[in-house]
């Protein structure tokens, strides 16, 4: 993916409870161009009871077409966890 003055992996990271959909996510590793400096573009979903963030790694980055899911959540947000 391509910006102004970055280019960038992006990440689809879909959340689901008890099987049903919760949110997409969709978070972001940069590399400004001129600078020639990563960043990381969190994904966030803000609930009543519970705030969701993904953010990348430089490993993720790396391998394009890698996939992690959100193997828990509980409904205060805790004991979420990703693997890839």
């Amino acid at each position: 993916m391509q910006g102004p003055n970055y280019i960038a992996g992006r990440g689809q990271i879909v959340v689901t409870m008890d099987g049903r959909p919760v949110t997409t996510l969709y978070p972001e590793k940069r590399l400004y161009t001129v600078q020639n400096m990563p960043m990381t573009e969190a994904a966030i979903s803000p609930g009543l009871t519970r705030d969701l963030y993904v953010s990348l790694g430089i490993r993720w980055a790396r391998r394009a077409g890698s996939s992690a899911c959100i193997t828990s959540l509980s409904s205060t947000g805790s004991g979420a966890g990703a693997s890839s």
